[in-house]
C-alpha cells in the first residue's frame, strides 16, 4: 500500500502543469461558461414550476446536459491521454526497468485518471453553485435567491456521477493501456458510448453496457435511490476490468 500511495504521489507531482490538467480545468470552465450563459439567455424553459425546488432544477439543466455526452466523452479522452502521454514520451522503458512494481504502475497511473476527474468534477460542482448565486441575481425569475441551495442533493449528484463513470473508466482504461494509438483508445470509446446512446431507450439490457451508465443514472426511478442498481454494476464492473486490466498489464510486451 505504502509504495502504491508514492507511485500515486509520483504520478500527482509528474503530471503538474501537464495537459491533462489543464484540458480538465479549462475544458470544465469552458462547459460551465457555456451553460451560464445558455441559462442567462434562456427560454422560459428553464424557469422552475411553481411547486418545484429551484435549486434541484437548475442542478439538474445542467448534469443532464453534461451526463448524456461530456461526462462520457471526458473520461474517454483522459483515460486515453493519461496513458498515450507515457508512449509519447518513450517513458514505458525507463517506468518498467524501474523498482515499481507493474500492478503499482498500473493501478497509480488508474487512480490519478479517476483523481482528475474527481477533482474536475468537484470544480464542477463549485463553479454550479457560484454560477447558480449569479444567475439568481441576473434573472430572479429562476427563484435562485430565494431559497438555500440544496446541498444534499447536490452531493448526491456528484457521488452518483463518480460512481456510474467508474465501470467506463476503468474499461476505457484498459484500452487506452493496451493500445499504444490515441486515436484507437479513443475511437473505441466513443464507438462503445454511441452505440450505449441510441439503445439506452429502446433496449431493455442497455443496462449491462457500462458505458450506458453515465446516460442512466439520472433517470428518475435510477436517481430516487442514492445507490441504484447502475452504481451497483458500476463497481462490479470497475473490479472486473482493474483485475482484468492488471492481468493484460503483467504479461504486456511495451516498447516505448
Amino acid at each position: 500500500m505504502r509504495k502504491l500511495k508514492l507511485s500515486l504521489q509520483a504520478e500527482i507531482l509528474k503530471a503538474k502543469n501537464s495537459l491533462a490538467v489543464w484540458l480538465s480545468l479549462i475544458g470544465t470552465a469552458g462547459i460551465m461558461l457555456a451553460f451560464f450563459f445558455m441559462l442567462l439567455f434562456g427560454t422560459e424553459n428553464f424557469v422552475p414550476a411553481a411547486d418545484e425546488d429551484p435549486w434541484q432544477h437548475f442542478y439538474m439543466v445542467y448534469y443532464e446536459g453534461t451526463a448524456f455526452m461530456l461526462l462520457p466523452l471526458f473520461a474517454i479522452i483522459m483515460a486515453a491521454l493519461v496513458c498515450f502521454i507515457e508512449y509519447r514520451n518513450s517513458m514505458w522503458k525507463h517506468l518498467l526497468i524501474s523498482t515499481v512494481s507493474r500492478s503499482h504502475l498500473y493501478l497509480s497511473k488508474l487512480l490519478f485518471t479517476y483523481l482528475l476527474i474527481a477533482v474536475s468534477h468537484l470544480f464542477f460542482m463549485v463553479m454550479l453553485l457560484l454560477s447558480g448565486v449569479l444567475l439568481g441575481m441576473l434573472r430572479p425569475e429562476l427563484h435562485l435567491l430565494e431559497t438555500f441551495p440544496d446541498l444534499s442533493f447536490l452531493f448526491k449528484l456528484g457521488f452518483k456521477t463518480l460512481l456510474s463513470v467508474g465501470g467506463m473508466l476503468t474499461l476505457q482504461f484498459w484500452i487506452s493501456m493496451r493500445f499504444r494509438s490515441f486515436i484507437v483508445a479513443l475511437g473505441v470509446g466513443v464507438i462503445g458510448f454511441v452505440l450505449s446512446s441510441l439503445l439506452v431507450e429502446g433496449w431493455k439490457h442497455v443496462i449491462y453496457l457500462p458505458y450506458s451508465y453515465p446516460l442512466l443514472y439520472l433517470q428518475e426511478m435510477y436517481l430516487a435511490k442514492t445507490m441504484s442498481i447502475v452504481e451497483i454494476y458500476s463497481l462490479i464492473y470497475c473490479f472486473i476490468f482493474v483485475g482484468l486490466g492488471l492481468a493484460d498489464f503483467q504479461k504486456m510486451d511495451i516498447h516505448a
